[in-house]
Protein backbone atom coordinates (compact mmCIF):
# COMPACT_ATOMS: atom_id res chain seq x y z
CA UNK A 1 0.00 0.00 0.00
CA UNK A 2 2.85 2.51 0.43
CA UNK A 3 3.78 2.39 -3.08
CA UNK A 4 0.47 3.04 -4.30
CA UNK A 5 -0.03 5.83 -1.91
CA UNK A 6 2.88 7.35 -2.87
CA UNK A 7 1.79 6.74 -6.87
CA UNK A 8 -1.52 8.49 -6.11
CA UNK A 9 -0.39 11.27 -3.47
CA UNK A 10 1.41 12.08 -6.66
CA UNK A 11 -1.03 12.26 -8.75
CA UNK A 12 -2.83 14.61 -6.42
CA UNK A 13 -0.39 17.24 -6.21
CA UNK A 14 0.09 17.11 -10.53
CA UNK A 15 -3.57 17.65 -10.48
CA UNK A 16 -3.52 20.28 -8.04
CA UNK A 17 -0.73 22.07 -9.56
CA UNK A 18 -2.05 21.99 -12.76
CA UNK A 19 -5.28 23.67 -11.62
CA UNK A 20 -3.28 26.04 -9.77
CA UNK A 21 -4.24 24.45 -6.50
CA UNK A 22 -7.73 26.06 -6.93
CA UNK A 23 -9.69 22.54 -6.68
CA UNK A 24 -11.37 21.36 -3.39
CA UNK A 25 -11.54 17.90 -2.86
CA UNK A 26 -13.81 16.14 -0.55
CA UNK A 27 -13.05 15.82 2.52
CA UNK A 28 -11.94 12.18 2.87
CA UNK A 29 -9.20 9.67 3.89
CA UNK A 30 -6.78 8.34 1.54
CA UNK A 31 -8.22 4.91 1.10
CA UNK A 32 -12.03 6.79 0.77
CA UNK A 33 -9.87 8.75 -1.98
CA UNK A 34 -9.03 5.15 -3.77
CA UNK A 35 -12.53 4.00 -3.86
CA UNK A 36 -13.65 7.29 -5.36
CA UNK A 37 -11.28 7.62 -8.01
CA UNK A 38 -9.57 4.61 -8.13
CA UNK A 39 -12.26 1.87 -7.65
CA UNK A 40 -10.65 -1.24 -7.40
CA UNK A 41 -6.99 0.43 -6.96
CA UNK A 42 -6.60 -0.12 -3.57
CA UNK A 43 -8.06 -3.73 -3.67
CA UNK A 44 -10.99 -3.95 -1.61
CA UNK A 45 -14.21 -5.51 -2.96
CA UNK A 46 -17.07 -6.91 -1.57
CA UNK A 47 -16.19 -10.48 0.25
CA UNK A 48 -18.59 -12.67 2.01
CA UNK A 49 -17.84 -13.00 5.86
CA UNK A 50 -17.90 -16.88 5.89
CA UNK A 51 -20.21 -19.02 3.71
CA UNK A 52 -22.51 -17.61 1.44
CA UNK A 53 -25.82 -18.80 2.90
CA UNK A 54 -24.85 -19.36 6.13
CA UNK A 55 -28.22 -20.37 8.11
CA UNK A 56 -29.32 -23.56 8.53
CA UNK A 57 -32.38 -22.60 6.12
CA UNK A 58 -34.15 -19.95 4.56
CA UNK A 59 -34.50 -16.67 6.53
CA UNK A 60 -36.24 -13.24 6.47
CA UNK A 61 -36.33 -10.15 8.75
CA UNK A 62 -32.64 -10.17 8.47
CA UNK A 63 -31.04 -7.39 10.81
CA UNK A 64 -27.73 -7.17 11.31
CA UNK A 65 -25.52 -5.42 14.39
CA UNK A 66 -21.47 -4.99 14.80
CA UNK A 67 -20.60 -4.21 18.08
CA UNK A 68 -16.47 -3.59 18.52
CA UNK A 69 -15.87 -5.13 14.87
CA UNK A 70 -18.13 -8.31 15.79
CA UNK A 71 -21.15 -8.90 13.81
CA UNK A 72 -24.42 -10.47 14.47
CA UNK A 73 -27.44 -11.57 12.54
CA UNK A 74 -31.06 -12.00 13.81
CA UNK A 75 -33.51 -13.72 11.71
CA UNK A 76 -36.88 -15.71 10.79
CA UNK A 77 -35.19 -19.32 10.76
CA UNK A 78 -37.94 -21.08 8.93
CA UNK A 79 -35.61 -24.53 9.32
CA UNK A 80 -36.79 -23.74 13.30
CA UNK A 81 -40.32 -23.16 12.87
CA UNK A 82 -40.41 -19.76 11.66
CA UNK A 83 -38.96 -18.92 15.16
CA UNK A 84 -36.04 -16.22 15.64
CA UNK A 85 -32.31 -17.10 15.60
CA UNK A 86 -28.98 -15.05 16.41
CA UNK A 87 -25.76 -15.88 14.66
CA UNK A 88 -22.71 -14.25 15.64
CA UNK A 89 -19.15 -14.17 13.66
CA UNK A 90 -16.65 -15.93 16.14
CA UNK A 91 -13.79 -14.79 13.52
CA UNK A 92 -13.94 -17.46 11.41
CA UNK A 93 -17.23 -19.11 11.41
CA UNK A 94 -21.01 -17.95 12.28
CA UNK A 95 -22.18 -19.69 15.52
CA UNK A 96 -25.66 -19.60 17.21
CA UNK A 97 -25.69 -17.30 20.24
CA UNK A 98 -28.33 -19.81 22.14
CA UNK A 99 -30.62 -22.29 20.47
CA UNK A 100 -31.79 -21.48 17.35
CA UNK A 101 -35.05 -20.87 17.39
CA UNK A 102 -35.40 -19.55 20.54
CA UNK A 103 -38.42 -17.84 21.00
CA UNK A 104 -41.88 -19.31 21.54
CA UNK A 105 -43.51 -19.10 18.47
CA UNK A 106 -43.23 -17.38 14.80
CA UNK A 107 -41.01 -14.52 15.31
CA UNK A 108 -41.83 -11.33 12.48
CA UNK A 109 -40.77 -7.55 12.08
CA UNK A 110 -37.14 -8.99 13.70
CA UNK A 111 -34.88 -5.60 15.27
CA UNK A 112 -31.73 -6.26 17.01
CA UNK A 113 -29.60 -4.69 18.79
CA UNK A 114 -26.55 -5.31 21.16
CA UNK A 115 -25.45 -3.13 23.72
CA UNK A 116 -21.96 -3.59 24.90
CA UNK A 117 -22.00 -7.53 24.09
CA UNK A 118 -25.08 -8.12 25.33
CA UNK A 119 -27.64 -8.74 22.07
CA UNK A 120 -31.21 -7.95 22.60
CA UNK A 121 -33.77 -8.79 19.79
CA UNK A 122 -37.81 -7.59 19.30
CA UNK A 123 -39.98 -9.13 17.29
CA UNK A 124 -43.54 -9.66 16.51
CA UNK A 125 -44.49 -12.60 18.84
CA UNK A 126 -47.36 -14.93 17.15
CA UNK A 127 -47.40 -17.32 20.49
CA UNK A 128 -48.28 -13.90 22.26
CA UNK A 129 -51.21 -12.80 20.38
CA UNK A 130 -48.83 -10.79 17.83
CA UNK A 131 -47.63 -8.70 20.53
CA UNK A 132 -44.29 -7.34 20.66
CA UNK A 133 -41.62 -9.08 22.63
CA UNK A 134 -37.83 -8.23 23.41
CA UNK A 135 -35.61 -11.04 24.70
CA UNK A 136 -32.19 -10.92 25.85
CA UNK A 137 -29.19 -12.61 25.80
CA UNK A 138 -27.92 -13.11 29.40
CA UNK A 139 -24.51 -14.96 28.85
CA UNK A 140 -26.01 -18.40 28.94
CA UNK A 141 -29.67 -18.17 27.78
CA UNK A 142 -32.34 -16.18 26.08
CA UNK A 143 -34.78 -14.41 28.62
CA UNK A 144 -37.75 -12.08 28.16
CA UNK A 145 -36.92 -8.83 29.23
CA UNK A 146 -40.63 -7.95 30.86
CA UNK A 147 -43.58 -9.70 30.01
CA UNK A 148 -43.34 -11.84 26.93
CA UNK A 149 -45.81 -9.82 24.19
CA UNK A 150 -46.03 -6.71 26.54
CA UNK A 151 -47.72 -4.11 24.05
CA UNK A 152 -51.75 -3.85 24.55
CA UNK A 153 -52.26 -5.59 21.49
CA UNK A 154 -50.96 -6.55 18.09
CA UNK A 155 -47.80 -4.75 17.17
CA UNK A 156 -46.42 -4.86 13.67
CA UNK A 157 -43.17 -2.46 11.90
CA UNK A 158 -41.26 -3.11 15.39
CA UNK A 159 -37.89 -1.27 15.40
CA UNK A 160 -35.62 -1.60 18.75
CA UNK A 161 -33.26 1.01 20.00
CA UNK A 162 -31.12 0.24 23.14
CA UNK A 163 -29.93 3.58 24.79
CA UNK A 164 -27.54 2.94 27.50
CA UNK A 165 -28.67 -0.22 28.21
CA UNK A 166 -32.30 1.10 28.39
CA UNK A 167 -34.56 -1.05 25.46
CA UNK A 168 -37.20 1.22 23.77
CA UNK A 169 -39.55 -0.13 20.99
CA UNK A 170 -41.64 1.63 18.47
CA UNK A 171 -44.40 0.13 16.73
CA UNK A 172 -47.19 0.21 14.89
CA UNK A 173 -49.63 -0.24 16.93
CA UNK A 174 -53.42 -1.95 15.97
CA UNK A 175 -55.31 -1.19 19.41
CA UNK A 176 -54.31 1.97 18.81
CA UNK A 177 -56.01 2.06 15.36
CA UNK A 178 -52.30 1.35 13.38
CA UNK A 179 -50.70 4.84 14.79
CA UNK A 180 -47.22 4.80 15.80
CA UNK A 181 -46.21 3.95 19.64
CA UNK A 182 -43.03 3.85 21.78
CA UNK A 183 -42.26 2.02 24.99
CA UNK A 184 -39.68 1.93 27.22
CA UNK A 185 -38.35 -0.55 29.93
CA UNK A 186 -37.89 1.19 33.04
CA UNK A 187 -35.74 -1.62 35.08
CA UNK A 188 -39.17 -3.37 35.69
CA UNK A 189 -42.13 -2.88 33.61
CA UNK A 190 -42.69 -1.44 29.54
CA UNK A 191 -44.13 1.81 30.06
CA UNK A 192 -45.00 4.28 27.20
CA UNK A 193 -43.17 7.09 25.91
CA UNK A 194 -45.96 9.12 25.98
CA UNK A 195 -49.12 8.52 24.64
CA UNK A 196 -49.92 5.29 22.73
CA UNK A 197 -50.72 5.89 19.05
CA UNK A 198 -49.32 9.49 19.05
CA UNK A 199 -49.06 9.76 14.91
CA UNK A 200 -51.70 11.54 13.58
CA UNK A 201 -52.74 8.82 11.26
CA UNK A 202 -51.72 5.11 10.94
CA UNK A 203 -47.85 4.75 10.73
CA UNK A 204 -45.90 1.86 8.54
CA UNK A 205 -42.58 1.54 7.95
CA UNK A 206 -41.07 2.61 11.51
CA UNK A 207 -37.56 3.69 12.11
CA UNK A 208 -36.32 3.92 15.77
CA UNK A 209 -33.17 6.69 17.04
CA UNK A 210 -32.42 7.32 20.22
CA UNK A 211 -30.03 9.93 20.20
CA UNK A 212 -28.77 10.26 24.04
CA UNK A 213 -32.06 9.94 25.53
CA UNK A 214 -33.76 11.62 22.79
CA UNK A 215 -36.50 9.37 20.97
CA UNK A 216 -36.91 9.92 17.25
CA UNK A 217 -39.53 8.37 15.20
CA UNK A 218 -39.59 8.31 11.32
CA UNK A 219 -42.70 6.62 9.04
CA UNK A 220 -44.90 6.57 6.63
CA UNK A 221 -47.60 8.88 7.61
CA UNK A 222 -51.38 8.17 6.31
CA UNK A 223 -52.44 10.90 7.51
CA UNK A 224 -50.43 13.37 5.32
CA UNK A 225 -50.02 11.61 1.67
CA UNK A 226 -48.08 8.57 2.86
CA UNK A 227 -45.15 10.80 3.42
CA UNK A 228 -42.28 10.75 5.33
CA UNK A 229 -42.77 12.24 8.83
CA UNK A 230 -40.50 12.64 11.82
CA UNK A 231 -41.00 12.52 15.58
CA UNK A 232 -39.33 13.79 18.33
CA UNK A 233 -39.94 13.28 22.29
CA UNK A 234 -38.94 16.50 23.70
CA UNK A 235 -39.54 15.48 27.15
CA UNK A 236 -43.51 15.82 27.71
CA UNK A 237 -45.11 15.10 23.98
CA UNK A 238 -44.26 14.20 20.74
CA UNK A 239 -43.57 16.74 18.27
CA UNK A 240 -42.68 16.73 14.68
CA UNK A 241 -39.20 17.45 13.28
CA UNK A 242 -40.27 19.56 10.81
CA UNK A 243 -43.55 19.65 8.69
CA UNK A 244 -44.96 16.43 8.17
CA UNK A 245 -45.12 14.80 5.46
CA UNK A 246 -41.71 16.43 4.35
CA UNK A 247 -41.16 13.95 1.54
CA UNK A 248 -42.27 15.36 -2.30
CA UNK A 249 -44.30 12.03 -2.46
CA UNK A 250 -44.73 8.91 -1.11
CA UNK A 251 -42.19 7.43 1.08
CA UNK A 252 -41.90 3.59 1.71
CA UNK A 253 -39.10 1.67 3.21
CA UNK A 254 -38.44 4.36 5.54
CA UNK A 255 -34.75 4.29 7.91
CA UNK A 256 -34.05 6.51 10.17
CA UNK A 257 -30.54 7.62 11.81
CA UNK A 258 -29.23 10.30 14.02
CA UNK A 259 -25.91 11.63 14.00
CA UNK A 260 -24.88 13.86 16.70
CA UNK A 261 -28.47 15.65 17.05
CA UNK A 262 -29.11 16.02 13.25
CA UNK A 263 -31.71 13.17 11.90
CA UNK A 264 -31.22 11.67 8.58
CA UNK A 265 -34.25 9.93 6.80
CA UNK A 266 -33.55 7.27 3.94
CA UNK A 267 -36.55 5.90 1.79
CA UNK A 268 -38.12 4.65 -1.36
CA UNK A 269 -39.32 8.09 -3.11
CA UNK A 270 -42.57 7.34 -5.15
CA UNK A 271 -42.44 11.34 -6.59
CA UNK A 272 -38.96 10.69 -8.34
CA UNK A 273 -39.02 7.24 -9.29
CA UNK A 274 -39.06 5.16 -6.37
CA UNK A 275 -35.35 5.21 -6.26
CA UNK A 276 -33.72 6.28 -2.99
CA UNK A 277 -33.47 9.38 -1.82
CA UNK A 278 -32.03 10.82 1.90
CA UNK A 279 -33.04 14.22 3.46
CA UNK A 280 -31.77 15.57 6.18
CA UNK A 281 -32.83 18.07 9.07
CA UNK A 282 -30.88 21.35 8.98
CA UNK A 283 -32.36 22.84 11.92
CA UNK A 284 -34.98 25.10 10.23
CA UNK A 285 -36.10 22.51 7.23
CA UNK A 286 -35.69 19.31 5.47
CA UNK A 287 -33.46 19.16 2.89
CA UNK A 288 -32.17 16.95 0.16
CA UNK A 289 -29.26 15.28 0.81
CA UNK A 290 -27.17 15.24 -2.96
CA UNK A 291 -30.13 14.48 -5.72
CA UNK A 292 -33.52 12.81 -4.77
CA UNK A 293 -33.71 9.79 -6.51
CA UNK A 294 -30.23 8.97 -6.77
CA UNK A 295 -30.24 5.78 -7.29
CA UNK A 296 -30.03 3.76 -10.79
CA UNK A 297 -33.20 2.33 -10.68
CA UNK A 298 -35.74 1.65 -8.33
CA UNK A 299 -34.64 0.97 -4.32
CA UNK A 300 -36.31 -0.90 -2.07
CA UNK A 301 -35.38 -2.73 1.11
CA UNK A 302 -33.70 0.64 2.00
CA UNK A 303 -31.06 0.38 4.93
CA UNK A 304 -29.28 4.22 5.97
CA UNK A 305 -26.49 4.43 8.57
CA UNK A 306 -24.43 7.71 8.99
CA UNK A 307 -20.71 7.11 9.78
CA UNK A 308 -18.63 10.14 11.52
CA UNK A 309 -20.77 12.45 9.46
CA UNK A 310 -20.92 10.49 5.92
CA UNK A 311 -24.36 9.14 5.26
CA UNK A 312 -23.93 5.01 3.58
CA UNK A 313 -27.31 3.33 2.09
CA UNK A 314 -27.70 -0.06 1.05
CA UNK A 315 -30.75 -1.67 -1.02
CA UNK A 316 -32.34 -3.93 -3.49
CA UNK A 317 -31.27 -2.54 -6.63
CA UNK A 318 -33.64 -3.02 -8.99
CA UNK A 319 -32.11 -1.65 -12.44
CA UNK A 320 -29.20 -4.45 -11.06
CA UNK A 321 -31.08 -7.55 -11.16
CA UNK A 322 -32.53 -6.80 -7.33
CA UNK A 323 -29.27 -7.33 -6.17
CA UNK A 324 -28.18 -5.50 -3.04
CA UNK A 325 -25.95 -2.38 -3.92
CA UNK A 326 -24.26 0.25 -1.13
CA UNK A 327 -23.97 4.17 -2.34
CA UNK A 328 -22.06 6.65 0.15
CA UNK A 329 -22.30 10.23 0.34
CA UNK A 330 -19.10 11.56 -0.28
CA UNK A 331 -19.75 15.86 0.13
CA UNK A 332 -21.03 16.77 -3.20
CA UNK A 333 -21.99 13.19 -5.00
CA UNK A 334 -23.95 9.97 -4.40
CA UNK A 335 -21.03 7.27 -5.24
CA UNK A 336 -20.88 3.04 -5.67
CA UNK A 337 -19.20 1.20 -2.75
CA UNK A 338 -17.75 -1.05 -4.95
CA UNK A 339 -19.97 -2.68 -7.62
CA UNK A 340 -23.41 -2.13 -7.51
CA UNK A 341 -25.30 -5.37 -7.48
CA UNK A 342 -22.35 -7.20 -5.70
CA UNK A 343 -24.60 -10.10 -4.24
CA UNK A 344 -24.48 -13.35 -5.56
CA UNK A 345 -28.45 -12.72 -6.73
CA UNK A 346 -31.57 -11.24 -5.49
CA UNK A 347 -31.37 -9.59 -1.87
CA UNK A 348 -34.09 -9.43 0.31
CA UNK A 349 -34.63 -7.78 3.70
CA UNK A 350 -30.96 -5.66 3.67
CA UNK A 351 -29.83 -4.60 6.50
CA UNK A 352 -26.45 -2.44 6.95
CA UNK A 353 -24.17 -1.44 9.79
CA UNK A 354 -20.96 0.64 8.85
CA UNK A 355 -18.53 -0.10 11.49
CA UNK A 356 -15.30 2.40 11.51
CA UNK A 357 -15.45 2.86 7.69
CA UNK A 358 -15.94 -0.44 7.07
CA UNK A 359 -19.91 -1.32 5.32
CA UNK A 360 -21.04 -4.86 6.27
CA UNK A 361 -24.26 -6.14 4.61
CA UNK A 362 -27.05 -8.60 5.62
CA UNK A 363 -29.63 -9.76 3.60
CA UNK A 364 -31.75 -12.75 2.82
CA UNK A 365 -29.99 -14.62 -0.13
CA UNK A 366 -32.12 -15.46 -3.17
CA UNK A 367 -29.28 -17.32 -4.89
CA UNK A 368 -28.82 -19.62 -2.13
CA UNK A 369 -31.83 -20.96 -1.04
CA UNK A 370 -32.93 -17.91 0.59
CA UNK A 371 -30.82 -18.32 3.50
CA UNK A 372 -28.95 -15.51 5.15
CA UNK A 373 -25.59 -13.94 3.46
CA UNK A 374 -23.39 -11.26 5.31
CA UNK A 375 -21.03 -9.08 2.61
CA UNK A 376 -18.25 -6.65 4.56
CA UNK A 377 -16.30 -4.29 1.89
CA UNK A 378 -12.88 -4.43 2.63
Amino acid sequence: MKKKSIFLESIIVVVVGFYGCSLTFPTMTLDEFIDLYFPGYGGKSWQVLGSPGFSAGGTAYTSLYVDNGTPYVAYQDWVNGTKATVMKWNGSSWQPVGSPGFSAGEAAYISLYVDNGTPYVAYQDVANGYKATVMKWNGSSWQPVGSPGFSAGEAAYISLYVDNGTPYVAYQDWVNGTKATVMKWNGSSWQPVGSPGFSAGEAYYISLYVDNGTPYVAYQDWANGYKATVMKWNGSSWQPVGSPGFSAGEAYYISLYVDNGTPYVAYQDVANGYKATVMKWNGSSWQVVGSPGFSAGEAAYISLYVDNGTPYVAYQDVANGNKATVMRFTGTEWTNVGNPGFSAGAANFISLYVDNGTPYVAYQDVANGNKATVMVYK
